[in-house]
């Protein structure tokens, strides 16, 4: 048992997800009068608002609310004209494509870095694609999913992100149209 166990497992098992579970469903179902009035409550004149009289699943998260419906907002807004469509995002039933995604990534650069053995990489990179084929009947699904974990797990630019899930349904040679899931 490698070092990197514990982490990959976490992230075959648990993964941020979980933690977000809660958050993701009425997060997605909002409209954008719902979302005005959740962030103007998150913010509240710049102190911490009452999130929980609009909105008690949400009011879990405290102080970061705001920042997180932010982002979902900002994915949201890019998602247009990038071969996945609002409705595509707004169904999203999770955030299990960014979990995979890690793992793939982690294994990656695992393999490269000498921590997993090349066998060890490809037995988790196996436990990824049962979990993709599992829980997902579309690379654009994945897509969407992927872009939802990645807006409320990680401060940052999406623009660049959203054009490579855009990319990767709709361009011919994308690996994703070559073998659809």
């Amino acid at each position: 048992m490698t070092r990197l166990s514990t982490p990959l497992t976490w992230l075959r098992d648990e993964g941020h997800r979980t933690a977000f579970t809660v958050f993701v469903r009425p997060a997605l179902t909002y409209t954008p009068p719902k979302y005005t009035a959740v962030l103007a409550s998150a913010y509240s004149g710049g102190r911490k608002g009452n999130v929980s009289a609009i909105s008690p699943e949400l009011a879990a998260y405290g102080d970061e609310v705001g920042t997180m419906l932010t982002r979902l907002a900002e994915a949201r807004k890019l998602v247009k004209g990038k071969n996945l469509t609002v409705d595509d995002f707004n169904t999203t039933t999770s955030m299990d494509a960014w979990d995979i995604e890690r793992i793939g990534n982690v294994v990656r650069f695992s393999v490269a870095s000498g921590y997993l053995s090349e066998d060890e990489g490809y037995e988790w990179l196996a436990v990824a694609d049962r979990m993709t084929r599992e829980r997902f009947s579309s690379w654009t699904q994945y897509a969407a999913s992927f872009l939802v974990g990645r807006a409320l797990c990680y401060d940052g630019e999406m623009a660049d992100v959203a054009l490579n899930a855009g990319s990767a349904t709709r361009n011919e040679k994308s690996p994703w149209l070559t073998f659809p899931l």
